[in-house]
């Protein structure tokens, strides 16, 4: 359920399934670099996009805000690659 923001791990959606639609989500965040990187860019920007990986497709989608600890609106979700693994 891991996420990823230029190739840095951000955290991971505690729902049972990864989010497919837009809307407002629960994860857990990482303290490292991808969380703060995804929120500097958030805040540079007023959003960024973001992926996961699950079943052997990767899937981006845009995170548009972050409105408190441990919740993203979400929105725009893409196939983007398959993966070979």
């Amino acid at each position: 359920m891991e996420f990823f923001f230029n190739n840095l791990a951000v955290g991971y959606f505690t729902a049972e399934k990864y989010p497919t639609t837009a809307g407002r989500f629960e994860y857990m965040p990482y303290r490292g670099p991808g969380h703060y990187q995804m929120q500097e860019e958030i805040e540079a920007q007023g959003c960024c996009q973001c992926y996961y990986q699950h079943n052997g497709k990767i899937i981006q989608f845009v995170v548009l805000n972050y409105p408190k600890y441990g919740v993203l609106d979400l929105a725009e979700f893409n196939i983007v690659a398959h993966n070979a693994t």
